[in-house]
């Protein structure tokens, strides 16, 4: 499981939910990252040497189409919406 470090509950939750929904269907993300929500920024960092390994390994399926998604900012809430109905149930989740 990740560690997810953020000083924003609702955004650990987010994170928590998006790493666990990847986790699911086959992402991989090295259990020594650690994945920082700090000031409304977000960063990865890891003690490790990550140049012999992959941080992160996420499936092309999982991956979001820029052009399937509507993506915006309503009273500083970030809004993600399917504009078609190609997008996976898992793309759709994520």
């Amino acid at each position: 499981m990740v560690h997810i470090n953020s000083d924003n509950k609702k955004a650990k939750k987010i994170l928590q939910n998006i790493a666990e929904t990847l986790a699911a269907n086959g992402a991989y993300i090295d259990p020594d990252i650690e994945i920082r929500c700090q000031n409304n920024s977000i960063s990865a960092h890891s003690d490790q040497n990550l140049k012999i390994r992959p941080a992160f390994q996420i499936p092309h399926e999982l991956l979001l189409p820029y052009d399937l998604f509507e993506i915006g900012i309503k009273k500083d809430q970030f809004i993600l919406k399917s504009t078609a109905p190609k997008a996976s149930p898992v793309q759709t989740k994520l």
